[in-house]
């Protein structure tokens, strides 16, 4: 009897050595990772500890007055956890990269950043009117992505299932363990590569490819009501819209929200942009966007990727609005 419980205490001893070894080197190997998706992780929680500073309107940027300097340009962006860009340094934002950019000749160029994580099209209109148009803003740039047409999560379906069932456990060991995250990143993706969960793709046509439905029609209402606050509010609007990072981008199943985005923009006169045939030569390479293998918010190439082709498209709205540098008037 006691050769039995000295061999069982000797095995459970062994896998609790062996479970706290593979989670130190987990760690270890993953010591530079930044971010998860969700971010409420072992990783994501060290990187906001450590490098989230929000301001005091509660977005990441740096504080700023509501009342415009003389002599600048402000352009406000407003978007979602893209813009946010949780787990990427600052400079390589694609906001920083552009205002760096725009301010290289000596310009009075700010690009603010009015985003928040999960934001939708209905949540931004609030932060239109709450926040950015008290900024004075000479141009508001609309950051939008795909799920910004979700103004509820109401029948969206159940995503591939944790690892362990139990929420709160789950919880607890997703925010304490780099080892779980690993293990239960493996399990859901095994469910969606066997097909066992409904794809985001389908849902999204399923719930919003017929333009006349009830959820179509509302959905495009916010974001027309967006164009028009701006409107009323005497400030030029644009959109910069952001595609899904999957490997289908040459043969792109949600270009049906963007196409019908780009319809109402050309219908009011305003500049938009897709980016989709901006990262679509990456569609075989994808990982190469995502910020990493369990986030895949653009990283820092899909930034810079962004930053280029946006300068481009709006440059000459900015700076034909702009004031001139010193020493440059006319």
């Amino acid at each position: 009897m006691l050769r039995r419980f000295l061999t069982l205490l000797l095995l459970l001893g062994s896998t609790v050595l062996a479970v706290i070894g593979a989670e130190l080197a987990v760690r270890w190997v993953f010591r530079d990772l930044t971010t998860t998706s969700p971010i409420e992780s072992y990783f994501g929680l060290r990187w906001k500890e450590r490098h989230l500073e929000r301001n005091r309107w509660g977005h990441r940027e740096r504080e700023f007055d509501l009342e415009k300097p003389e002599g600048v340009y402000r352009i406000a962006v407003v978007g979602d956890s893209v813009a946010v860009a949780m787990g990427l340094p600052l400079e390589q934002r694609f906001t920083n990269r552009i205002e760096q950019s725009l301010n290289r000749d000596g310009g009075g160029f700010e690009v603010l950043q009015f985003a928040n994580p999960g934001a939708e099209t209905h949540h931004q209109l609030k932060t239109l009117a709450t926040v950015v148009l008290e900024a004075q803003p000479d141009f508001v740039l609309l950051q939008w992505y795909v799920n910004d047409f979700e103004f509820t999560k109401a029948g969206r379906p159940e995503p591939p299932s944790h690892l362990i069932p139990d929420e709160g456990l789950h919880a607890r060991l997703y925010r304490s363990s780099a080892l779980y995250i690993l293990l239960n990143h493996a399990w859901q993706s095994l469910q969606i590569s066997r097909g066992a969960v409904v794809r985001f793709e389908d849902y999204m046509r399923e719930r919003f490819g017929d333009p006349e439905s009830r959820d179509s029609r509302r959905a495009m209402g916010f974001l027309e009501a967006f164009v028009a606050r701006c409107g009323e509010a005497g400030v030029p609007v644009g959109i910069a819209l952001f595609p899904r990072p999957t490997d289908r981008l040459s043969d792109y199943p949600l270009g049906f929200l963007h196409e019908r985005v780009l319809t109402m923009c050309e219908a009011r006169g305003i500049p938009c942009l897709d980016l989709t045939p901006t990262f679509a030569p990456y569609a075989g390479r994808i990982h190469e966007i995502w910020l990493n293998r369990f986030d895949h918010h653009p990283g820092a190439l899909g930034h810079r990727l962004a930053a280029e082709r946006i300068l481009a498209e709006f440059r000459p709205y900015w700076t034909r609005g702009a004031p001139a540098p010193p020493g440059r008037g006319g």
